[in-house]
């Protein structure tokens, strides 16, 4: 999975059971891609985000964040996971870097 803020990249993959972010392969072609300015992830991981930044998708919808599966199954497969991972930055993010 590729994650983009602002200028930023990040690739999260998981082997065996264990996430781990490794050096971003623009060769590699993620299952999925999340992207958004980086002052939207700001508002995404605010502590208590406004309406419309409390979820990716509806972050997508209102807010120019970019969710692109290479398939649609992968959004489907995904999707319940991308939401959990936000939500876990969010606590990461307010919390001293501690879930």
């Amino acid at each position: 999975m590729r994650f983009v803020c602002g200028e930023e990249t990040h690739m999260l993959q998981v082997r065996d059971g264990e996430p781990r972010i490794v050096p971003d392969d623009r060769a590699v072609t993620p299952s999925l891609t999340i992207g958004a300015p980086a002052d939207v992830w700001e508002k995404m991981l605010a502590p208590l985000p406004a309406p419309f930044y409390h979820d990716v998708l509806a972050a997508s919808l209102k807010h120019g964040v970019t969710l692109a599966p290479t398939t649609e199954d992968a959004a489907t497969a995904y999707y319940p996971a991308v939401r959990r991972f936000v939500e876990l930055l969010r606590i990461a993010r307010n919390n001293n870097g501690q879930i």
